[in-house]
């Protein structure tokens, strides 16, 4: 839930746990779009996990993830009434 509502280490944090496969088998678009969430608002390992995911990515793969990216809402989620 922090992760949706725009806080860079725990969109960091959703990054390394797509990227290393921790429920599962690792999922590189998921995870860079964590990342670029992250860095989009502040943090400051999103830019440096970004270069290192883009490197292993298909460029099938990073043009989903950069898709993803510019749809993703700038604002939070409203709060559930």
């Amino acid at each position: 839930m922090a992760a949706d509502w725009n806080l860079p280490e725990a969109q960091f944090t959703m990054g390394e746990h797509f990227y290393k496969g921790e429920t599962g088998p690792p999922d590189y678009v998921s995870a860079y779009v964590w990342y670029a969430l992250s860095k989009r608002n502040g943090g400051k390992d999103g830019e440096r996990m970004l270069k290192v995911l883009a490197a292993e990515m298909t460029a099938e793969q990073l043009g989903e993830a950069e898709t993803r990216v510019d749809y993703w809402p700038e604002d939070p989620p409203k709060e559930p009434q």
